[in-house]
């Protein structure tokens, strides 16, 4: 069996949507009224940028020549600007490239360089086999003294 609903809950859901149908007409009124003001804002852009179009237009009409001292002005803020942007583009790379200068080694000195380590490699290489001639002289000698005394001892028998 089910259990009859309860005239208050309905009662109190109905008091919730009306509230809630009252928050969503407001949202609408609000919305509507947004898109009224926009729409005006515009129109009165539009309005303003019209007339000093036409005001601008007037001014050089009036006048019938060019306005060389504007223009030039104009240009010339406009290279300063894209140079002070050009050379902060730069000076990183400038760095960069001062850095590389400083650790370059030209291709003189590189071949300086690799002549004056053959050479010591080759006095060394020579120093090395005349140490090693010295070593085999010396030993050799070692080796025929030693013979000539184990020589003299066979002849002479420790008495």
């Amino acid at each position: 069996m089910t259990t009859p609903p309860n005239t208050m809950d309905y009662a109190a859901l109905g008091i919730k949507v009306e509230a809630l149908e009252g928050d969503v007409r407001e949202v609408k009124d609000s919305i509507l009224g947004l898109d009224a003001k926009i729409e005006k804002s515009i129109t009165s852009l539009a309005h303003e940028v019209r007339a000093s179009n036409a005001t601008l237009s007037s001014q050089f009409a009036e006048r019938q020549r060019t306005p060389w001292t504007v223009l030039i002005s104009g240009a010339g803020f406009i290279v300063a600007v894209l140079g002070v942007f050009g050379s902060q583009a730069l000076s990183p790379i400038q760095g960069d490239i001062k850095t590389l200068k400083e650790q370059f080694v030209s291709r003189e000195e590189i071949n300086f360089r690799s002549e004056s380590n053959n050479r010591r490699l080759l006095s060394l290489e020579t120093l090395e086999e005349n140490l090693q001639r010295r070593r085999y002289e010396e030993t050799r000698e070692e080796i025929r003294r030693l013979q000539g005394e184990n020589d003299y001892l066979r002849r002479n028998p420790a008495r």
